[in-house]
């Protein structure tokens, strides 16, 4: 559209979907937030002050080219676009154990919040996003939407294992080419001492819990061994057992004999080449011995870093306080993945843009 794109963002948290347009080259007219975290708010605020806010999604309502919520009342006339991924935790197949309730769960029923302003503005075009989830909330979803759910993993486009689903009539959807892109691609070589663990955390990820496992067994995990990150989400702010990185970019080696009731050392205790690459920890026990420098620590991924694996720009959270960053990164979407789904949409207001000159 030679005028812009008029969305609404619902869950915006921190406007990648605005970062997602400009990155697919849909020029926005008018851009149209609900969002309730502050923090988030001010994030999406520093790097686009045209957005509009309008709160709660409870309290939005539209009706005959109005569009009513607590920050006030607007004129748009007609949604191009609307978009968001409802709170997923009551969704989550990982919280399964831990009786999830699917979507009629207090925050996971705000699914119908976006279903209802969808049939409201009878936007052209919608995307919903969400985690794996159960098969019955998913056949829900599926059936209210029109469409079936397009499964595509971050991994594709950055250094992170993310697997959901996004629900599109956006035509032209494709899974992303594989861009090779390693957790040890988006490391930054100098991090500031704060971000590292300290011997008394190490400890206790090394303590037993259920059924003879230890912490390493539980949380969010990565490796620079391996490829990938674990999945970034909201629980990144926290500190162990959480955003735990073993950073192996240095020779490390752990007391094979440590905790050993044997004179055979485990094989959990071995040296660690200086390679790079990362996923999750199954078992870690015994005291760590570090050479030649602190490089080979157990730390926090960086703000930065964590932005680096949603593909957002470095820096783009920065203003709010790091705990406040992690939760806010975790809780929004990889822009690039978004960016790449929306190239159907710049394609289709391109020929719309054609028929309209002749």
């Amino acid at each position: 559209m030679e005028n812009g794109i008029n969305v609404l963002s619902t869950f915006d948290g921190i406007a990648t979907l605005r970062l997602a347009l400009d990155r697919a080259g849909i020029k926005v007219n008018k851009y149209f937030a609900s969002e309730i975290n502050k923090h988030a708010i001010k994030v999406a605020q520093k790097n686009y002050p045209d957005i509009i806010q309008l709160g709660n999604i409870e309290k939005i309502r539209y009706e005959n080219g109005v569009i009513y919520s607590e920050n006030g009342n607007h004129h748009v006339d007609k949604f191009h676009l609307i978009g968001g991924g409802s709170p997923c935790k009551q969704l989550s197949r990982a919280n399964a154990a831990s009786g999830a309730q699917g979507l009629q769960g207090a925050e996971s029923r705000l699914f119908y919040e976006w279903l209802r302003l969808a049939h409201e503005t009878c936007a052209d075009y919608f995307l919903l996003e969400n985690v794996r989830m159960n098969e019955e909330s998913l056949q829900i979803i599926t059936e209210l939407t029109g469409v079936e759910p397009h499964r595509i993993n971050s991994a594709l486009v950055s250094g992170q294992e993310r697997k959901r689903l996004y629900w599109s009539n956006i035509p032209g959807i494709t899974q992303p080419k594989d861009k090779g892109i390693r957790l040890a691609d988006i490391l930054q070589n100098e991090v500031d001492d704060k971000y590292y663990h300290s011997e008394a955390a190490i400890n206790y990820m090394a303590r037993t819990v259920k059924g003879g496992r230890t912490h390493w067994d539980f949380g969010h995990h990565s490796d620079t061994n391996k490829d990938k990150s674990s999945c970034i989400t909201s629980v990144c702010k926290k500190g162990v057992p959480h955003n735990v990185l073993i950073d192996r970019r240095a020779v490390m080696q752990l007391n094979p004999y440590q905790g050993c009731s044997t004179k055979q050392p485990r094989m959990q205790h071995r040296i660690f080449s200086s390679e790079v690459k990362s996923p999750a920890l199954t078992s870690f026990s015994g005291r760590l011995s570090i050479y030649p420098d602190k490089q080979g620590l157990i730390r926090r991924l960086t703000p930065i870093e964590v932005e680096r694996l949603q593909t957002l720009p470095d820096e783009w959270t920065a203003g709010i306080a790091d705990g406040h960053r992690y939760e806010a990164i975790g809780n929004g979407w990889t822009t690039d993945i978004i960016a790449h789904i929306l190239k159907g949409l710049k394609s289709e207001l391109e020929h719309q843009h054609e028929i309209n000159q002749f």
